[in-house]
């Protein structure tokens, strides 16, 4: 009868081990998967401020817009949406 138990009681905590362990992987799967899209999506913001003083430079450059022109366009786009 003892010998019984044991053994189930062994099994129970074996099989109960493999499911957390289960657990475990699956979450560190989805964390990865959040973490890169996360970094991905925020990384966007910054290659678009990089765009955008590239082009404002090559505008300087070109004569096409003055130094003050570029701060009165970006002044203007913040107060529109804020």
């Amino acid at each position: 009868m003892l010998k019984n138990w044991i053994v189930y009681t062994s099994n129970y905590q074996f099989m109960s081990m493999n499911i957390l362990i289960l657990l475990h992987r699956s979450s560190l799967k989805h964390i990865h998967i959040l973490s890169i899209t996360f970094g991905v999506s925020s990384s966007f913001i910054y290659f678009s401020i990089a765009a955008f003083i590239a082009l404002s430079m090559l505008f300087v450059e070109q004569g096409l817009n003055s130094f003050e022109d570029i701060f009165m366009q970006v002044f203007f786009v913040r107060n529109v949406h804020n």
